[in-house]
């Protein structure tokens, strides 16, 4: 598989999901407003840890993805990654599954998991294509997913540092 996109589908995202996230969140307002809040937290926590998953032990794992995600590291404004397309099939399949086994639940949960994913590739877009002032929060945060682009075993979180405390990676 070819991991190089074109512009076109590398900035799917960032118009395709907020229209999602509508239908979800006027479900999700459906229920309890602190369940609700509840779940969508858990959604977005749910999606820090799949971040780290994926891109610690398939990304940089022994798998043929490796070597793609490698490209990605070598130049990383390039747009190389998933097309959209591919995205959007993972989070149909996590609703779907999610609805299954969790009822309603699943909207609240699947919004926060898409809320999640939108602050990742809103924040890799950034550290990639955007020029941030020293200093505060944003920048602090793009200084860590450099150090991991140099080749270093560590940092595979991009929207949260709190795994890679977890996991030790953390630098």
């Amino acid at each position: 598989m070819n991991y190089k996109i074109s512009k076109a589908e590398y900035m799917m995202d960032f118009f395709v999901y907020p229209l999602l996230a509508i239908p979800l969140a006027v479900a999700a307002s459906h229920q309890p407003a602190a369940s609700a809040l509840a779940l969508v937290a858990t959604g977005a926590l749910g999606w820090t840890l799949a971040e780290y998953a994926i891109h610690r032990w398939l990304l940089h794992g022994p798998w043929a993805v490796a070597r793609e995600h490698q490209a990605h590291h070598e130049k990383p404004a390039a747009f190389i990654g998933l097309s959209g397309w591919y995205t959007l099939l993972a989070f149909a399949v996590l609703f779907a599954a999610l609805r299954l086994v969790a009822g309603v639940k699943a909207h609240p949960l699947v919004l926060g998991f898409m809320l999640g994913y939108y602050v990742y590739i809103s924040l890799h877009c950034c550290f990639h294509h955007l020029r941030i002032a020293p200093g505060g929060l944003l920048y602090a945060t793009k200084v860590r997913h450099v150090r991991h682009h140099q080749g270093l075993d560590e940092n595979f979180g991009v929207t949260s540092p709190l795994w890679d405390k977890v996991f030790r990676t953390f630098r």
